[in-house]
């Protein structure tokens, strides 16, 4: 929430937030105690011309509630052109602790892929951290998540992006307008051009087991892959 306050100081760029929240973050907002654990904070930069490390080392100059940052090390590139830091946090002066940060840019339509989601209130600690912070919408997340899910294998990669299924098992309830999920899922799987839109959600034999785990952690009523798959299958013929 404290990085979250200074990418919200950063301001607004055309018609939305200059930065946007997705990943695991974004998912805990929406889901609180439901959504599986992360580590790192996924950004999206809504600006198609600025440098991403020198958005991202202009936004570690804000201060929140009494938290500094810092980079450190160097970025490393990632594929498809995001980048990935490690930012250190510090409190009153003191080491905090440390947050990967990968940072990427806006895909598709902007501003219209922003909404604000309610954060963490922890005023009960003496912070008062903003209310709502900019996510990655719900839509164009789903999108993204699909995209992932169904990238089909190929000599030197192994698809085992089974947590999509679960994040997507996860958020289906949210899911309300199957148009606007169709229309991202139109937009993305265009501009990523790396297999055709509708794709066919198949689970291979070794995603049981670390989907079964998972699945259990988070307390999903569904631990058997191949059911998780046709849940899917059936919220994309929805479209």
């Amino acid at each position: 929430m404290a990085l979250g306050g200074a990418l919200e100081q950063a301001g607004f760029d055309g018609d939305g937030p200059k930065f946007s929240i997705k990943g695991g973050v974004a998912l805990e907002l929406r889901l609180r105690g439901r959504a599986r654990a992360t580590k790192d904070l996924d950004v999206v930069l809504n600006d198609a011309h600025t440098d991403l490390m020198d958005a991202l080392d202009a936004v570690l100059q804000n201060r929140c509630e009494g938290f500094t940052f810092r980079r450190r090390g160097e970025a490393r590139r990632l594929p498809g052109g995001a980048v990935r830091a490690d930012v250190a946090v510090q409190y009153g002066g003191s080491t905090w602790g440390r947050i990967q940060v990968d940072l990427g840019r806006m895909e598709g339509s902007g501003g219209v892929q922003v909404e604000m989601v309610e954060g963490l209130d922890l005023s009960f600690f003496g912070f008062e951290f903003p209310e709502r912070v900019p996510c990655l919408s719900l839509y164009a997340q789903a999108a993204q998540k699909i995209h992932g899910l169904t990238l089909p294998s190929r000599q030197g990669w192994r698809n085992d992006r089974f947590k999509d299924l679960v994040d997507l098992l996860l958020i289906e309830e949210l899911i309300q307008d199957h148009d606007a999920l169709r229309r991202a899922c139109e937009e993305l799987f265009a501009l990523r051009n790396t297999h055709p839109w509708p794709p066919f959600v198949e689970a291979p034999g070794s995603w049981v087991e670390p989907f079964r785990r998972m699945a259990a952690e988070v307390d999903l009523p569904i631990t058997d892959v191949n059911e998780a798959a046709f849940r899917i299958r059936r919220l994309l013929n929805d479209r």
